[in-house]
């Protein structure tokens, strides 16, 4: 698609066209989608993009990266209207893109790193896997090494699912449905988020902790079993979760 021959009239209604072939996304992974593939720059899509807010023809959703973009209603009857001024070798050219960068921008919002400095040198590791809006993992580790903020979220990408399914299994391990609900430890705390929902809190030490895990699970039995699980298994755990992290 060559970006400096598309006209005024067509812009809106490529951003438009973008976003229902991407679904929601955060303003970077639009223009990382839009530059990459050569639709517009970055001035072009600001302005558009702020034009068909304020046209209310594209919103601003609330999600654990920031804010996600989608269409409105009324941006889909646009785009309805008027897709076929876009030329049918622009337009597929733009669907072909989206459909190689849908699935990445999935994984981005659902596997969320970042790499926070901290006194003395080390790193705090922020790792978070979601579904919707809900954290099903949240995790912090206090490292030694530094990565870059790039490289975890690449590991983390490739790592997470392994990571949830690790810990998940660990914790679960000997539960059984009738079980007698377990006291859980000092290291350990349970809330209840909704009707079916329990966030488990757990930290690897009071004083000074270098893991903090929390976790979203479906029943108080399940959870506090997890809870009783974890002073045996967080030394475990920590050296599993690096090593799946530096892929080793």
């Amino acid at each position: 698609m060559t970006r400096k021959n598309v006209p005024e009239s067509e812009q809106k209604l490529l951003i438009l066209l973008a976003l229902r072939c991407l679904g929601g996304v955060t303003q970077l992974q639009l223009l990382r989608f839009m530059v990459e593939e050569d639709v517009m720059n970055y001035f072009v899509l600001q302005l558009n993009l702020c034009e068909l807010e304020e046209m209310g023809q594209v919103r601003v959703c609330h999600h654990a990266l920031g804010s996600l973009y989608e269409l409105t209603e009324q941006g889909r009857y646009t785009l309805d209207s008027f897709d076929s001024h876009i030329p049918a070798s622009r337009r597929q050219a733009l669907e072909a893109g989206a459909a190689r960068w849908k699935a990445q921008f999935r994984a981005e919002q659902q596997n969320q790193a970042d790499a926070i400095p901290m006194k003395g040198g080390r790193q705090c590791l922020r790792l978070r896997m979601l579904e919707g809006d809900s954290a099903l993992l949240d995790l912090s580790l206090t490292v030694e090494r530094h990565v870059t903020e790039g490289e975890l979220r690449k590991r983390w990408q490739g790592a997470a699912q392994a990571v949830y399914t690790t810990v998940t299994r660990a914790l679960s391990e000997g539960y059984t449905e009738n079980e007698p609900m377990p006291p859980l430890p000092a290291t350990a705390l349970l809330q209840q988020i909704g009707e079916k929902d329990w966030m488990l809190s757990l930290t690897d030490n009071l004083a000074e902790p270098t893991m903090n895990l929390m976790l979203s699970l479906p029943t108080e039995a399940l959870a506090r079993h997890y809870g009783a699980r974890w002073p045996e298994k967080r030394v475990t755990l920590s050296a599993e979760i690096l090593r799946a992290l530096e892929g080793t």
